[in-house]
C-alpha cells in the first residue's frame, strides 16, 4: 500500500482498463489503513487511499495542461475527503485522519475554501485532520508555502519519502511537519546495511525531535521488518505485520481489529533496560553432541553463537570462533565431535537480567578476560532465556545514549534535557515573549516503577512523553517547546492562550489512553499494590499526571528564583487534587497580586 493518490510512478500504479472521468468519479473502495503505536499497539491514526482521477487516464501532463482538468481533479479529491470524513466522524476526538492530496489540488487556489466548507458541513474539527504530501511532489510545489497553507486551514501537514530523493533536513526545518512517514521499501533499498541505516534513521529522528514531529514507517509487511524498523526507533508502524486495512476505521488495539496475533505490547522499546537489545538468537539443549552443534554453526558467521539450554533456561554459551579453535586442534575432531557439547562450551557465560541497565551491563563486559571480552551476552526474564546480546550492539546502544546526552536531550524520551530548557528560557528572557510554562509530574509513578520494573517504568515515560508530542500538535502552536527535566518531570512552554486547550487534551489523554499499560486485572480493579517510602505494602490507584501552569511574562532581569518557587507552588496544589488534574496561576511574574487559580480534573 502506498499512501500516496496520484503518483507519478507508474509501477505503483494498480492495473486497470481506461475510463471516463465521470465513470472515475463514481468508484467507490476508500480504505483505511490503520498507524499502531509502536509501544502500547493503539491505533488512533489512519492514512486514506482511494486512486486518483489522474492516475486512471492516459497522457497525464497533457492532460493536465487544461484547466478545467485540474479543477475536475480538485473536485475527485475533495469527493474522496468527504466520503472519508463520514466513515471518519463516530470516532472519538482522539482519532486522525491522514489524506493524501493529490498536488494539483493542493496547489490549487480554491482548495482552502472547498476544504474549509466540508470540515463544517461534516461537522469534523480540522485538528483531526493531517494532510499529506510526497517526497517528490514537494519539488513540483517548492513556490507554495506549506506552513500558511496548513495554519489557513488549521490542519496538521504530513510528508511521506523513502530517501529515494534524499530528503534534505533543511526541507523538514522549513516545513515543520507535524507527521513524517517512511516508505519502507524504498529505504531498506537507500540503507546499505544497519550501521548505515541506523545513522539515517538517528539523524531523521533527531531533526523530528527538534520541530516536534512524529516519525513513522509504512508498508512494513514481514515480521522481520516489523522487528527491523522497531529496532530503529520509529514512533508509528504500518502494514501487513502489523494490523489490515478496513472500509470502517475504529479506535482499538493491533490484536483487535485482526493484526499480527504475536504483536507483543510495547515492542521495540527502547527503555534503559538491556532487555530491548536482545535478539532471538540460536538455542539448542546442553546435552546434543558438538557434531550436531557444529553443523548448525558452521552455517553462520565466525562471530556468532548458539545458547546451551536446561528447560529453557540458559546454561552455557558456545561462540563460532570458540568451537572452530577446538576442533582444529590436533585430533580434534576425533577428541570433540562424539562428545556432549557441555564438554567445551563456556559453562558461566555473562548473564544479564533483561531490566539490567545498559551502563552496568557494558561495564561488566568490559571487565572480562581477553578470550571472552567479545563473548556474546545472554538475556534472561523471569530465570528464562530471552535472547543474545552482541558486544558491537551494546557498545552502538551506549554511543547513542552518549550522543544524546551530549546534545542535552534525554536518552530515554529523546526530548531536549535541562541544558536546552535553560538555553530556551535565556531566548525567551532576551526577546521579552509572554509564555506560558507547564510543569507535568506524574503521581504514583514510584509505586509504579517499584510494582512493574524499570522497563514498565521507561515504557511510562517513554508514552507520556508521546502523548504530550501529540496534545502540543493538536494546541498548540509551532513555537511551543516540550522538555524532560529527568525521571517523570517534563515542562512545556506555550502560548498562554493555548495552555488551558493542551491541559484539557493532556490530562483526558492520559486517563483514557494509559490504561493499555496495566494487566487487564489491574485495570478491571483499578489499582494496584507496592510498597510505600515506608516499606509498607498499600493500594495506589492509576498513574495520572499533574499539570501546573505558571503565566510568565520573561524580560532580561527575570528572577528564576521567583519562578522557581510559584512552579513548585502551582505544581504541590495540582498533585493534592484527585487523578489527572491541571491548575492554572494566573498571577504574572514580577506582577504583584493575589493568586487566581483555575482548576480542572480529567
Amino acid at each position: 500500500m502506498s499512501p500516496v493518490r496520484g503518483m507519478i510512478r507508474k509501477e505503483m500504479i494498480p492495473e486497470m482498463t481506461s475510463m471516463s472521468a465521470p465513470d472515475s468519479l463514481r468508484q467507490g473502495g476508500i480504505r483505511f489503513y490503520p498507524l499502531a503505536d509502536t509501544i502500547t499497539g493503539r491505533i488512533r491514526l489512519w492514512i486514506v487511499r482511494k486512486e486518483s482521477v489522474s492516475d486512471l487516464l492516459p497522457g497525464r501532463q497533457g492532460w493536465l495542461e487544461n484547466l478545467e482538468n485540474k479543477d475536475l481533479i480538485l473536485k475527485s479529491d475533495m469527493m474522496d475527503f468527504g466520503v472519508a470524513l463520514d466513515a471518519f466522524a463516530h470516532l472519538p476526538e482522539e482519532g486522525r485522519l491522514v489524506f493524501f492530496l493529490h498536488p494539483v489540488s493542493m496547489g490549487h487556489p480554491d482548495f482552502p475554501e472547498f476544504m474549509a466548507a466540508i470540515l463544517e458541513k461534516k461537522a469534523v474539527s480540522s485538528r483531526r485532520i493531517v494532510l499529506g504530501i510526497q517526497e517528490e511532489d514537494l519539488e513540483t510545489l517548492r513556490d507554495m508555502s506549506f506552513t500558511a497553507l496548513s495554519i489557513h486551514a488549521g490542519t496538521g501537514l504530513c510528508i511521506c519519502g523513502g530517501g529515494e530523493k534524499s530528503l534534505s533536513l533543511l526541507h523538514l526545518a522549513g516545513l515543520r511537519p507535524d507527521l513524517f512517514l517512511l516508505e519502507s521499501s524504498a529505504f531498506r533499498q537507500h540503507a546499505s546495511g544497519q550501521d548505515h541505516a541506523a545513522l539515517m534513521v538517528g539523524m531523521l529522528s533527531d531533526a523530528c525531535r527538534r520541530i516536534q514531529c512524529v516519525s513513522g514507517v509504512i508498508n512494513v509487511n514481514k515480521k522481520k521488518d516489523r522487528r527491523y524498523f522497531n529496532g530503529l526507533g520509529f514512533s508509528l508502524m504500518q502494514g501487513n505485520a502489523v494490523a489490515p486495512a478496513s472500509s470502517l476505521p475504529s479506535v482499538h488495539h493491533v490484536e483487535e481489529s485482526g493484526g499480527s496475533p504475536d504483536w507483543q505490547v510495547f515492542p521495540g522499546c527502547q527503555g534503559s533496560g538491556v532487555g530491548h537489545l536482545a535478539s532471538p538468537g540460536i538455542t539448542a539443549q546442553a546435552s546434543d553432541t558438538v557434531e550436531e552443534i557444529s553443523r548448525i554453526l558452521k552455517k553462520r558467521a565466525p562471530t556468532d553463537s548458539i545458547c546451551l539450554l536446561k528447560e529453557k533456561s540458559p546454561v552455557g554459551l558456545l561462540m563460532r570462533y570458540h568451537l572452530d579453535r577446538h576442533l582444529s586442534s590436533p585430533y580434534g575432531n576425533a577428541l570433540f565431535l562424539k562428545k556432549s557439547v557441555a564438554r567445551i562450551m563456556d559453562t558461566e557465560p555473562m548473564i544479564r537480567d533483561a531490566g539490567t541497565p545498559l551502563d552496568e551491563v557494558a561495564r561488566a563486559a568490559m571487565s572480562r578476560s581477553a578470550e571472552r571480552l567479545y563473548d556474546d551476552i545472554l538475556i534472561t526474564e523471569g530465570g528464562l532465556y530471552k535472547g543474545t546480546v552482541s558486544v558491537r550492539s551494546l557498545l552502538d546502544a551506549m554511543a547513542r545514549i552518549q550522543v544524546e546526552t551530549a546534545r542535552g536531550a534525554n536518552p530515554l524520551t529523546g526530548l531536549p534535557g535541562n541544558t536546552s530548557i535553560e538555553k530556551t528560557m535565556e531566548t525567551y528572557r532576551r526577546d521579552q515573549v509572554r509564555m506560558s510554562l507547564i510543569y507535568a509530574d506524574l503521581d504514583h509513578f514510584k509505586a509504579y516503577n517499584d510494582c512493574f520494573g524499570f522497563e514498565a517504568g521507561d515504557r511510562m515515560l517513554k508514552f507520556t512523553s508521546r502523548l504530550i508530542r501529540e496534545s502540543v500538535s493538536l494546541c498548540c502552536g509551532r513555537d511551543a517547546f516540550i522538555g524532560h527535566v529527568g525521571g517523570d518531570d517534563f515542562v512545556i512552554f506555550t502560548h498562554p492562550a493555548e495552555a488551558e486547550a493542551f491541559a484539557k487534551d493532556l490530562t483526558e489523554k492520559f486517563e483514557r489512553e494509559t490504561r493499555v499499560l496495566y494487566p487487564d486485572k489491574i485495570s478491571d480493579h483499578g489499582f494496584f499494590q507496592s510498597k510505600s517510602r515506608e516499606g509498607v505494602i498499600r493500594q495506589y490507584p492509576p498513574v495520572s499526571i499533574s499539570l501546573g501552569i505558571v503565566d510568565c511574562q520573561f524580560h532580561p532581569g527575570m528572577d528564576s528564583s521567583e519562578l522557581s518557587l510559584r512552579v513548585a507552588q502551582i505544581k504541590g496544589y495540582a498533585k493534592s487534587q484527585k487523578g489527572n488534574s491541571w491548575v492554572r496561576d494566573r498571577r504574572q511574574i514580577a506582577s504583584p497580586g493575589k493568586p487566581f487559580l483555575d482548576k480542572g480534573v480529567a
